[in-house]
């Protein structure tokens, strides 16, 4: 992971490698305030790119992969 990475790119190779993660564990593995975590989750849930399994609870979607390798690729 790049240290110049977007939030929305770390929070979805986070994702990626722990197929469910609670808001709090995510924060944690991004090194990330959990606050700011929280929203990119949302943002990326209203995009379709991850689901909301539970209270706190985010897995990634089909469309959040293609949008990791396109955003990993354009670096």
């Amino acid at each position: 992971m790049h240290v110049d990475d977007p939030p929305e790119t770390t929070v979805l190779t986070a994702l990626d490698a722990n197929p469910t993660l609670h808001v709090s564990e995510l924060a944690d593995r991004v090194d990330g305030d959990p606050r700011l975590v929280d929203r990119v989750c949302h943002e990326l849930e209203v995009d379709g790119c991850v689901r909301s399994r539970t209270a706190g609870l985010y897995s990634i979607t089909a469309k959040g992969e293609r949008r990791l390798r396109t955003l990993i690729a354009t670096r």
